[in-house]
């Protein structure tokens, strides 16, 4: 049985310190629901070993993080598409090319070659982290806990992982407030958080009630940083046009240079 299931003792760690990828010193950060992937217990499995042997990072460099646990193929000159990533990526280059004064579309080779060699790169002045740390398939699938009425699975014995929402509870108030602890800490110029049904959480967040429309926005709580909420890049029942990503990297660019 014991081969069966996670590491308790390296779960619990892993949950309150890991958040995600590229640069905390960086002046844009990316905050999103949950990192995708986790399809099977090995896998996971590799994610928190691999973090453990790498030194338990805060936020790890993505290409060799990933190559490590086997996902090199995300990286490298055959790099296949991320879908969330991508988005994010659009992002950037729009941003990188509002300040530069370059015009013209953004391709997709442009995109698939930013992902390839600098995608949550630490020498990169960007960020990409996660509210919630457990990476799952989708929001419909929760595979750590038996409780779970849809549960494919059960990787652990840990109470507040039988369900989802014993988890979300448990664990977004810790989450919230080490967030809000590195935006403090780092100062960074822009947070854009994405994914509008996890509104409460991102207003808990940033220290105000999100107002409507993509515009950055200062709160009472960070002086130094605005903060932006962008839909999720890839929502499953509908396709988010690459333009919205593309004017928030602009936005961006106009509102913090």
């Amino acid at each position: 049985m014991k081969d069966e299931m996670l590491d308790s003792g390296l779960l619990e760690k892993f949950i309150p310190e890991f958040f995600g990828y590229g640069n905390l010193a960086g002046h844009i950060w990316f905050i999103g629901m949950e990192e995708g992937g986790g399809t099977n217990l090995q896998e996971v499995r590799d994610r928190l070993n691999i973090w453990e042997k790498r030194g338990r990072r805060r936020v790890e460099d993505a290409n060799g993080y990933h190559v490590a646990i086997g996902m090199g193929r995300l990286f490298g000159p055959n790099a296949e598409e991320q879908r969330t990533w991508a988005k994010l990526i659009r992002v950037i280059l729009a941003y990188q090319n509002a300040i530069a004064d370059i015009a013209g579309p953004i391709t997709q080779d442009q995109v698939r070659r930013y992902q390839a060699s600098q995608f949550g790169d630490p020498n990169e002045p960007y960020a990409f982290l996660e509210l919630f740390p457990l990476p799952s398939p989708g929001i419909g699938v929760w595979n750590y806990g038996a409780g779970q009425a849809i549960a494919r699975e059960s990787w652990t014995n840990i109470g507040y992982l039988q369900t989802r929402v014993a988890y979300r509870r448990h664990v977004a108030p810790v989450r919230i407030q080490s967030l809000r602890a590195l935006i403090d800490a780092h100062r960074p110029n822009a947070v854009i958080c994405y994914g509008k049904s996890y509104r409460r959480y991102w207003n808990r967040l940033a220290g105000f009630n999100w107002p409507a429309g993509g515009e950055l926005y200062k709160g009472p709580d960070f002086p130094d940083t605005r903060f932006m909420l962008l839909p999720h890049p890839t929502p499953q029942f509908r396709q988010i046009p690459n333009a919205v990503f593309e004017q928030a990297g602009t936005t961006i660019a106009r509102t913090i240079g």
